[in-house]
């Protein structure tokens, strides 16, 4: 099998951690759906699921800038 030898750059550009920007990203996005589609587009239980994600994506954005 052939491996190739990759530098510390090469895995960083690779990985699909998401760093503080991408998550402050994925957070706008889901703002803007919440605040474009309403009802019948998005029930009680997606609104819901939304706004878990929201605290979720907040929460995780504020120990990425912690570090």
């Amino acid at each position: 099998m052939f491996h190739m030898k990759r530098n510390d750059n090469e895995e960083k550009q690779m990985s699909m951690k998401p760093n503080r920007s991408d998550l402050l990203t994925a957070w706008m996005t889901l703002v803007k759906v919440r605040e474009t589609y309403c009802h019948p587009e998005v029930d009680q239980y997606e609104q819901t699921v939304l706004l878990d994600v929201l605290k979720m994506l907040d929460k995780l954005q504020q120990i990425e800038g912690k570090k």
